[in-house]
């Protein structure tokens, strides 16, 4: 299996990255980043990506084969493009030039990291300074209706972590607002190797179990 991770760089696509490369059913980690990794592994390809505004032929040709995507570009106080016009048009490309090529006629998997306190209801008053998180709430909305849109061809995970802790850090905030990157990082990359049919969406809790599960080797839900 072929998986893609973005935001490799970062807390959170770190821990993924970590927890792909040593996944037996993943045989090769695609990265797209903005510069070269601090390490090589036999699994890994890092692509070079300066523009995640377009998607070159060469690009696409070289992600062929790639099954499912692990979306976690962008710090959560980032600028919204990297959180709603980014995601879209990788969204777009990947399903159009990606989810043909996989054999047997798989969903592609588009792993779609948000947050805790982002909000989905488009209806529900909120104060100007707290906006960004509905515009982030829509976006994930439109991914979970991509699914719906293209049954059996697209599935969406949507992973709504809390504060995500670095390794060997500790938080004074109560323990069902923090995971580890580990543990959110193993659950990513169980949901984008998970045999659901159906996309889900997953809060802070529920990552946690998933991907402690899948650190102590136990097979996911």
């Amino acid at each position: 299996m072929k998986v893609l991770i973005t935001g490799a760089t970062g807390t959170v696509g770190g821990g993924a990255l970590r927890s792909a490369l040593s996944h037996p059913a993943i045989t090769t980690v695609f990265v797209l980043s903005r510069r070269e990794l601090a390490f090589t592994h036999p699994k890994l390809e890092v692509i070079i990506k300066t523009d995640y505004m377009t998607y070159t032929p060469t690009e696409l040709e070289q992600l062929q084969g790639v099954s499912a995507c692990i979306w976690a570009l962008g710090a959560p106080r980032g600028g919204m493009e990297i959180h709603t016009l980014v995601p879209r048009v990788a969204r777009d490309a990947f399903f159009e030039h990606l989810a043909p090529a996989i054999p047997g006629g798989s969903p592609f998997t588009f792993v779609l990291t948000s947050g805790l306190l982002v909000v989905r209801d488009q209806e529900r008053w909120l104060p100007g300074f707290l906006k960004p998180l509905q515009v982030r709430g829509k976006v994930e909305g439109e991914f979970v209706e991509f699914e719906k849109q293209h049954e059996g061809k697209w599935r969406t995970m949507v992973a709504r972590p809390a504060s995500v802790l670095k390794e060997g850090k500790t938080s004074m905030l109560p323990y069902r607002l923090q995971i580890d990157s580990s543990a959110l990082g193993a659950a990513l990359v169980a949901l984008a190797t998970s045999k659901d049919s159906k996309g889900r969406t997953l809060e802070n809790l529920e990552l946690r179990e998933v991907g402690q599960k899948a650190l102590a080797g136990q097979p996911a839900k």
